[in-house]
């Protein structure tokens, strides 16, 4: 499976981190030897060089960070995946190719709603 099907996308992963969610995952968006971002594996090394632009996390890394409680539903077909869930007493969907980028803006939503803190979910990080 492609790295992009399965990782946060560049957008939502640079929101995450101005949000103070720590840059720790398998995978970061780099801009070593191309001019556009990429996908690649983690590494500390590319972290100092300056090459490391910020974490792309899984589907499975995110699960990991949401609040007790939190529920979804989540529906899928061949090519989408629906998500519904509720924050704060309010129903929200969201739509995408991509399980990953679901869960981060479901994530992103709990901390600009104050539902939950970035340093919460910082304590639910391995």
């Amino acid at each position: 499976m492609e790295l992009d099907k399965i990782c946060t996308s560049l957008e939502l992963s640079k929101r995450l981190c101005e949000l103070g969610i720590k840059q720790v995952s398998l995978f970061s968006w780099s801009n070593i030897d191309t001019p556009y971002p990429r996908l690649i594996p983690s590494n500390y090394e590319l972290e100092r060089s300056g090459d490391y632009l910020v974490s792309a996390y899984t589907c499975a890394e995110l699960g990991v960070l949401f609040p007790t409680g939190f529920s979804y539903v989540k529906v899928m077909d061949k090519s989408s995946c629906l998500y519904s869930y509720e924050v704060a007493g309010t129903r929200f969907y969201n739509q995408d190719d991509n399980e990953a980028n679901l869960r981060a803006r479901a994530l992103i939503r709990m901390i600009e709603e104050n539902i939950i803190t970035a340093e919460e979910v910082n304590g639910r990080m391995g």
